[in-house]
């Protein structure tokens, strides 16, 4: 399986996966810092894709090697990497929101490798399921939980979720 984007949506996804069995997970961000967590949480590779772009292909796999990608970055240039990357009779789950909502999907890689395109927007159906794993303990969550702050320093907590180089996911205690 391969998650791009590496923030708390594809951090998530990457400890969904590995609950739900996958037998390896890669990740892809832009910054090195988010990739950290994502190795911690038990990513097989973690690709910094800004340093390094290619690091995702396998020569020995050209028309893609994974079964799975879920595009939890919303950018086009991901959305990319994993119609390139996916191997004949894969998924692209999308998942990122795009900030242009008019994104172009090269359909031939959807076509002549047999791709499957799904999407999910908010999770609803998902919800209850997510509680009840956290609140049983079953999936544990806190390394995607950098920081936690009182309400009355909100901003001081805004300031700090801003900054992917500092923050995964703040928390603020009422």
């Amino acid at each position: 399986m391969l998650v791009t984007g590496a923030g708390p949506i594809g951090a998530l996804t990457l400890l969904a996966a590995r609950f739900a069995g996958a037998a390896s997970v890669e990740i892809t961000d832009v910054t090195a810092e988010p990739l950290t967590v994502a190795a911690a949480l038990g990513a097989d590779r973690a690709h910094d894709v800004a340093a390094n772009p290619g690091s995702v292909a396998d020569a020995a796999h050209p028309r893609g090697r994974f079964d799975v990608a879920v595009e939890c970055s919303g950018h086009p240039s991901a959305l990319s990497t994993c119609l390139q990357q996916l191997a004949p009779g894969g998924v692209l789950v999308q998942v990122g929101m795009y900030a242009d909502p008019k994104v172009t999907v090269p359909m031939d890689y959807v076509m002549t490798k047999e791709l499957t395109l799904k999407s999910s927007f908010r999770f609803a159906r998902e919800f209850p399921t997510a509680v009840a794993l956290l609140a049983s303990g079953r999936l544990d969550v806190a390394p995607v939980l950098s920081h936690e702050f009182a309400a009355a320093d909100a901003m001081e907590a805004f300031r700090t979720a801003s900054d992917r180089r500092k923050s995964m996911k703040v928390h603020l205690r009422f």
